[in-house]
């Protein structure tokens, strides 16, 4: 037993989570849909799979344009980067290259983004468009094992 308290000690958090341990990290739900339920899903029962977005608890319709919703984010200095989730983001993912376009724009290279994810629609062409857009993290947490076959 000591000697996996050695090991663990040494053992930092991903960055990402560093940061939204510290408050430094806005929270950006892009939509309340999803194509599964994991049980592990913070999203409420009755607003589960409306095409409603979310940032730091208040609520725009998916018609809201990018800067109106992400302004919040973009103009608070104690904010050093976004966790992108929802539902599943990638169910629009034109709204998600959007989200992380304007955030990198508005607030540069520096700013960590990282997506979390169930990875049914990732596949060869998304995984080369969030990389040229730079994300940090790409956390995929999924139930079923044939998306990682």
């Amino acid at each position: 037993m000591e000697t996996a308290r050695a090991i663990t000690a040494d053992i930092q958090p991903p960055t990402g989570c560093q940061m939204c341990m510290n408050g430094r990290k806005a929270q950006l739900h892009l939509t309340l849909e999803c194509n599964i339920h994991c049980y592990f899903c913070p999203i409420k029962e009755s607003e589960f799979g409306t095409d409603v977005m979310e940032v730091r608890g208040r609520k725009y319709d998916a018609s809201t344009p990018m800067a109106v919703m992400l302004d919040d984010i973009v103009n608070d200095p104690s904010v050093d980067g976004a966790a992108i989730s929802g539902g599943e983001p990638l169910m629009h993912t034109e709204r998600t290259y959007q989200a992380i376009e304007y955030l990198r724009l508005r607030r540069g290279p520096q700013f960590h983004i990282h997506l979390y994810s169930n990875g049914i629609a990732i596949d060869a062409a998304v995984l080369r468009r969030l990389n040229a857009l730079k994300i940090n993290e790409l956390r995929v947490n999924s139930l079923k094992p044939r998306i990682f076959s």
